[in-house]
């Protein structure tokens, strides 16, 4: 070998080693958002008995039935919540926040694309196709939302997926993924 072919060689090698570290870098940058990210400490998790549930006078009387009846009575979401959820007709899912400490019950994640049913305003989830799952845990304040109307030539769904934090009593996004167009 020459020594311009060497020289060459060299930085072929090193430009793909540099630009490998970059794309390194860069999947890395949009890793997913984890559970363990968004970790509650073990003295949040609730062990004592919950507090009668404080609904807002602007809940319907179903929105009070549906949540009496879906709630576990167990937390399932960021230490001392209950995330529960119910239909609410074709292609429809609604639901509530429950604080167990304080018996406060919190509009769900994502209910401003249900506004516009009248009984479950503020606490419809998702008003499309709930192809699900929903994801949350206990130890956890992230919580993971697959919904939407995004069907392909076939007639598959792929869902959005939303990633969301609880913070402050509220819902904030880290990530909305929508699918590519089919």
């Amino acid at each position: 070998m020459t020594l311009p072919a060497t020289a060459i060689l060299i930085l072929l090698v090193a430009t793909t080693v540099i630009l490998g570290e970059v794309q390194d870098r860069n999947s890395t940058e949009r890793r997913l958002p984890r559970f363990q990210d968004y970790a509650v400490s073990e003295s949040e998790v609730f062990r004592g008995p919950a507090a009668a549930l404080k609904l807002p006078a602007s809940a319907a009387s179903d929105v009070r039935a549906k949540l009496t009846e879906n709630a576990t009575g167990q937390p399932n979401f960021a230490g001392h919540y209950e995330f529960v959820t119910w239909g609410c007709g074709t292609n429809c899912t609604a639901g509530a926040i429950v604080d167990f400490k304080t018996g406060i019950v919190y509009s769900p994640p994502l209910n401003e694309r249900t506004r516009w049913l009248p009984e479950y305003r503020g606490w419809g989830i998702c008003a499309a196709s709930w192809d699900g799952p929903w994801e949350a845990r206990i130890d956890s304040r992230l919580i993971v939302i697959s919904c939407g109307w995004n069907y392909d030539a076939q007639g598959k769904n792929w869902p959005d997926v939303y990633y969301l934090v609880w913070r402050e009593n509220q819902f904030n996004e880290l990530l909305h993924i929508r699918p590519p167009k089919k």
